[in-house]
């Protein structure tokens, strides 16, 4: 059901609840009730619940065998061969322990064991090419900053661990490497604002979106959100978008601020917004009526309530990267680099972007607002 609201709004909301464990549960069966709850996760498009599901399973139960499988599948998504290395050698590790181990249990055994030994090679390979990058870099450094800087990425994107590329990096860059995403890759860079000077590519509005201290400041009255975008004639197809977003008052009930994407009129976009609790929202608001994508979200229907909770969002006044990607019709939002929430959605195929602040007379900053082409990995 769609509820209409001062600005956007709707509430389908479930509540999943654990049943109370009885006192003598094992760790096995606390562990497949643990894989069980991250296999509904992922069938939600929940990935970051799913993986800290699984994490705990085999925290558990260490030689949980679908954990392990599953927990491998996210992190290969991730593109991450140092987790993955990691969590196969201390499950093989695990498994040595127990006397008692099962058919599956073997199967899965004798699978990971090849995967390791594929995988070590493999981060031998990449070290190698990691480091004929770094000499490229520093060939490149006084001819090319830019090119250099992009050779100290791809040989951090071979091996994250080179602590003298990441150095590289810094002193041409003069600021830390970007961490790499996970599920979405980068391609052409769109749009980069500083918010150094004032430009009227942004929507502006005497005391509710302007330019200050070298920032973009968003205030929203008391009754509604209230959202400033930039020029609509900048509709981006695939794409990722982030910025800085700091909170500039004081933090209330329903405190939020966040960005909002595909943006085709003044209650029509999506937006996905954070709160100083640590609790995010993500919803699409299609002629004034609001859906919450989490499916988390509790509260009075003409309200935008984060109710979702992330460890990735910084609480209080600290500041946080917020992005989302979308590429097709796949949806993927981040904080801090940290991939927090993701699913379908291609209500709206495109629109320009721009930034979101909560009702309630919240003040959000903004700075460092960027635009890249995306496109899934392997694409």
């Amino acid at each position: 059901m769609k509820a209409k609201f001062a600005l956007p709004a709707t509430v389908l909301g479930f509540t999943l609840v654990f049943l109370l464990l009885p006192a003598f549960a094992d760790n096995k069966e606390m562990a497949d009730l643990y894989f069980n709850t991250g296999m509904k996760a992922l069938e939600d498009g929940k990935v970051e619940k799913a993986r800290e599901q699984f994490e705990k399973a085999l925290k558990r139960y260490p030689c949980h065998a679908g954990a392990v499988v599953e927990l491998g599948r996210l992190i290969t998504e991730a593109l991450d061969s140092k987790a993955l290395i990691k969590l196969y050698s201390d499950w093989l590790k695990a498994l040595k322990s127990n006397d008692n181990a099962t058919q599956k249990q073997l199967e899965v055994s004798e699978k990971l064991k090849a995967e390791l030994r594929f995988l070590e090679e493999l981060d031998k390979i990449d070290k190698q090419y990691a480091r004929k990058f770094v000499t490229l870099a520093k060939s490149l450094r006084r001819k090319d900053e830019s090119a250099a800087a992009e050779a100290c990425q791809k040989a951090l994107e071979l091996d994250p661990e080179n602590s003298y590329a990441a150095g590289l990096y810094k002193r041409i860059a003069g600021s830390e490497p970007p961490k790499k995403l996970t599920k979405v890759k980068l391609g052409n860079a769109l749009l980069s604002e500083d918010f150094s000077k004032p430009s009227n590519m942004w929507y502006q509005r005497e005391g509710y979106a302007f330019y200050e201290k070298e920032k973009f400041v968003v205030k929203s009255d008391l009754e509604a959100p209230f959202s400033a975008r930039y020029s609509v004639d900048f509709k981006p197809g695939d794409f990722y978008v982030e910025s800085e977003i700091q909170l500039a008052g004081k933090a209330k009930a329903g405190t939020a601020g966040g960005i909002c994407f595909r943006v085709n009129a003044s209650n029509t976009f999506y937006t996905f917004m954070i709160a100083p609790d640590g609790k995010f929202g993500v919803w699409l608001v299609n002629a004034g009526y609001k859906k919450d994508l989490t499916g988390k979200e509790v509260g009075p229907e003409t309200d935008l309530t984060c109710c979702a909770q992330s460890k990735h969002i910084k609480r209080g006044k600290a500041k946080n990267t917020i992005a989302a990607a979308f590429v097709g019709s796949k949806l993927f939002c981040y904080v801090n680099k940290h991939l927090i929430f993701t699913c379908e959605e291609n209500t709206f195929p495109n629109g320009t972007l721009g930034f979101m602040v909560n009702k309630g007379n919240n003040i959000y900053a903004y700075d460092n607002f960027k635009v890249y082409e995306a496109s899934l990995p392997g694409k």
